[in-house]
């Protein structure tokens, strides 16, 4: 068993920093701007889950994992 605690502040941490990058309010972000911010928190809130201490993936773990191809 998995503790899932952490994944859904992990997704809307991740969202909230994607559109704070990209330009805040969220409607001056077009739909491929939300499609790679939904893609970014999908896979820090999938990576979370691996952690057995308390914390959040690093952005070195995030961009590794999608480059490889691990967490879609």
């Amino acid at each position: 068993p998995r503790d899932t605690n952490r994944a859904g502040e992990t997704f809307a941490s991740t969202v909230l920093d994607g559109l704070m990058a990209a330009g805040w309010p969220a409607r001056t972000v077009d739909a491929a701007g939300w499609r790679a911010i939904s893609r970014r928190a999908s896979a820090a809130a999938a990576l979370v889950l691996d952690l057995e201490e308390f914390g959040f993936p690093e952005e070195s773990q995030v961009e590794e994992a999608l480059s490889k191809g691990i967490v879609e």
